[in-house]
């Protein structure tokens, strides 16, 4: 999560609000994971987008679905952005990109830019911004595989210990048996 909101924290800096959210493989549904810049309460009003995922209308549904970038450069004249219109244009916001995280044809969130200015996103800016949101999409890849690998050597582990007890102590009684018997028989001489 620090990676993420550091990545809005660095991208907002030239813009009016950013975030990102990563998918809920089991729900499909996005989880906040880091945003920076003003009107943040912006969030509220997309709450069923959030949990709609790649499922949902607009902007954000489109990118995960076509697991491209999606552009909308004016507000006022972009009807998929209807529903947000209002809440938008009350935040002073004109135009935003909603990029897809992918990761070997796996969407695993979006990063969402807004802008103050209309046309704000030219093919230069959102291939820009496209790659960024490649190398986070790596990045927590990287960190699934991780955490993946972490948690099967530990349930290793956990059953390597088992099977040892199994081997050295009877499991009706709980005792030692001929084996561990042996094996400190062995030490002691």
């Amino acid at each position: 999560r620090a990676l993420l909101q550091s990545v809005c924290n660095r991208v907002a800096v030239g813009y009016r609000m950013a975030w990102v959210a990563v998918l809920d493989g089991a729900a499909g549904a996005l989880s906040l994971a880091g945003i920076t810049g003003a009107h943040q309460d912006y969030l509220d009003c997309l709450g069923s987008s959030l949990a709609a995922g790649a499922a949902g209308e607009g902007s954000i549904g489109a990118a995960l679905r076509s697991r491209r970038p999606v552009v909308v450069n004016d507000f006022a004249r972009d009807a998929r952005m209807a529903p947000w219109r209002s809440a938008a244009e009350r935040r002073g916001f004109r135009a935003k990109v909603a990029l897809p995280m992918v990761r070997h044809d796996e969407a695993l969130g979006i990063l969402n830019i807004y802008s103050v200015e209309p046309d704000a996103f030219d093919s230069e800016e959102v291939a820009l911004l496209q790659g960024l949101a490649e190398r986070v999409g790596a990045a927590i890849q990287t960190y699934r595989y991780r955490a993946a690998r972490h948690h099967a050597q530990a349930a290793l582990r956990l059953r390597e210990r088992a099977l040892e007890y199994q081997a050295h102590y009877d499991s009706l009684t709980g005792l030692p048996n001929r084996v561990l018997l042996y094996q400190r028989l062995a030490q002691a001489i």
